[in-house]
């Protein structure tokens, strides 16, 4: 296994740890806690306050960005075999994109 390989295995692993932990604590309280009482104003104004919870958000939303462009592009090119390179390039192009505008709309605005 070259290094580069093991790299991304690493990344896949660690943003599905993150995608499988967190991101359902984080819908459950964003949309769930609601329905119990919580003013989810009050929740949604403490992330865009301070920076460090932006932060945070946006781990979280890059991570699963990340793992589930990766699991697509692997779905992809079981697939679609002769395509290999393009189906990659293709995949982590879209995943860089969509991370960046996750970027931008949790921290930058």
């Amino acid at each position: 296994m070259n290094r580069s390989h093991a790299i991304t295995w690493a990344l896949f692993a660690a943003t599905a740890t993150i995608a499988a932990l967190l991101f359902p604590a984080l819908l459950f309280y964003l949309e769930i806690m609601q329905y119990f009482g919580y003013d989810i104003t009050k929740i949604i104004n403490q992330i865009i306050n301070k920076l460090i919870l932006r932060i945070i958000f946006f781990i979280i939303i890059a991570s699963v960005i990340y793992h589930g462009f990766y699991r697509f592009k692997a779905i992809l090119q079981e697939q679609v075999a002769k395509f290999d390179n393009q189906i990659e390039i293709l995949m982590l192009g879209l995943a860089i994109v969509f991370i960046i505008i996750a970027l931008y709309v949790t921290i930058i605005i």
